[in-house]
This record gives C-alpha cells, structure tokens and sequence, in this order.
C-alpha cells in the first residue's frame, strides 16, 4: 500500500477528470482509464498544488482502487464488474471507485449477488480531494480495443451464474432476440427482422425490463441469442459455451462486431455468427435465413 490524493471525478462534454496523486505530488498515470480508442479523453492537471494538499481529506484506510463505478450496462459489465474479482481475492481490503455516472444500483446489487459486503466498498463522490492508503489494481480491458487478461472476468461471471441458475426454477425461452430501439436501422428493417426470428421460434426480450440476477440466468441457459449489435448483446458474457449468438449488423457496425462485443463472446466462448447487415430486407432475411 502506497499514500496517494485523489481528486474528484469531474466530466464535462468528453473531457474527464479524477486521478490518483503519489505524494510527491505528480499523477498516477496507471489510475486513469485507458481511453486511447474512447470519446474521452482525461484532462488531470500533472501535479497537485499545496493548498490541494493541505485541505486534503484523510480517509486513512487501505484500499484496492478499481477505476470508475459505471452507471451505463454495458461498460458496467465490461470495466467495473471484473473489478469486483479483487474484492473476492482480498476479503480483508476495501474497494475505492471514481464515479461515472449518478447511480450505483448495478455496483450494489452485484455486490450483494456476490456476498460483497457494501460497505467494503467506497465511490468517491465528493467534491473534494482525498488521501488515503491505496494499491491501484490493473485493468483487464482496453475499451473498444483489446482485452489485456480474461482472469478477472472469470471469478464473478462464475458466481453470478452459479446464484442464477439457483434463483429460481420457472422455465425460461431457450431461444431468445433482444429488442431494442431501433436506431440504427430503418423501422421497417427491424420488424421484419424481429419478426422473422419470432417465426422460428424466438422469444422477443427487453433485458433493461429484468434484473441484473434475472439477465444473467435468461443468458445462462439460453441456446440460441440473436440481437443487432448493442449493449443488451454484452450480456453473451454470461452465456455457455455452446450457445449460439447470432448478431445482425447496423449501419455502425455493418460487417463485423464491435470490439467491445467481440471480447464479451470471447470471454464466454460463445459459437458466434455475424450476419452483414443490407439496406434490402429481402436480402437481409435471405442471409438470416440461411444459418437458421
């Protein structure tokens, strides 16, 4: 554990700032986000000043610092969710995030579906700076780039699956197409396609409508997943292995997954399909048609 200040998480259009201090004074760089590929960009100062340092408040604990609590599904999964697998491993440490977002529903609800007691958790929400004892813990994922190591996704994803599959014996639909709004494709292109899966035997799903534990055994047992691209499709991180994932290109991503998504599939070892997206609905049933 090293003494570091940490700054308030600030975000102003696609500037964003909030970052550990050593106590010389100067910026961790490995406490900010790696966001080379992002919208944002950080724009920390590279030194403190003293008046900082004076009116610093000491929280004097030992804390594992794990990036950014993330308000958005998607991002939750990937860049905070893995995080939590440091709190599993270090039951006798505390976990310090930087805020991105006004909620923190998913990170407590996660937390109590993998017996984390909350209070082991602090999100730096105030607006002043902080100084405590720290050891920044590395993160797996280069957002919309690379994934740096799968390890830390292994542990959670495992026991959040476990207390799934536990929770509740209703039966669930084995093939499923995620809704969602339709804005990357015309309306009329999105229903014929929705349609089209429901006509073979798939059940129409908004996975926002259901809880984090809900969402991961709806996915757990799935057979068969189709979805345009989005970050309803992230939930594939909790599929088996031998699920099928049908992904139905947009106009953003018309001929291959995103990188974000890629890594989701890649963690779960999903069997995954890309179907190249088309303007004419004809041809792009004609494509759906052919690997159902």
């Amino acid at each position: 554990m090293r003494k570091f200040f940490v700054t308030p998480f600030l975000i102003e259009g696609s500037d964003v700032a909030g970052a550990l201090y050593s106590d010389t004074l100067q910026i961790e760089l490995a406490s900010l986000r790696n966001s080379q590929s992002a919208a944002f960009r950080h724009r920390d100062p590279a030194y403190l000043f003293p008046k900082e340092v004076r009116d610093a408040v000491n929280l004097n604990k030992d804390f594992l610092f794990l990036g950014h609590n993330f308000t958005q599904y998607g991002h939750f999964i990937l860049e905070t969710l893995p995080m939590l697998t440091a709190l599993l491993e270090s039951k006798d440490v505390s976990g310090f995030f930087l805020p991105w977002g006004s909620r923190d529903d998913l990170l407590y609800s996660s937390l109590a579906l993998l017996d984390i007691d909350s209070s082991r958790v602090y999100v730096h929400r105030e607006k002043s700076v902080v100084t405590s004892r720290f050891r920044i813990i590395d993160r797996p994922i280069v957002i919309n780039n690379s994934l740096v190591s799968m390890s830390s996704y292994y542990p959670v994803v495992a026991r959040l699956k476990e207390k799934a599959v536990h929770s509740s014996k209703s039966r669930l639909p084995k093939k499923i197409f995620l809704d969602r709004k339709p804005d990357r494709v015309s309306i009329e292109i999105y229903e014929r396609v929705a349609s089209f899966f429901v006509k073979n035997g798939f059940t129409r799903i908004r996975p926002e409508q259901y809880s984090l534990l809900e969402q991961v055994r709806i996915f757990s047992l799935a057979n068969d997943v189709a979805s345009f691209p989005g970050s309803q499709l992230h939930n594939t991180i909790f599929s088996s292995s031998y699920c099928r994932v049908i992904e139905v290109g947009d106009t953003r991503s018309p001929m291959k997954s995103l990188e974000n998504q890629v890594i989701c599939d890649l963690i779960s070892g999903v069997k995954k399909i890309f179907v190249p997206y088309a303007k004419d609905s004809d041809d792009l049933l004609s494509s759906i048609f052919r690997i159902l």
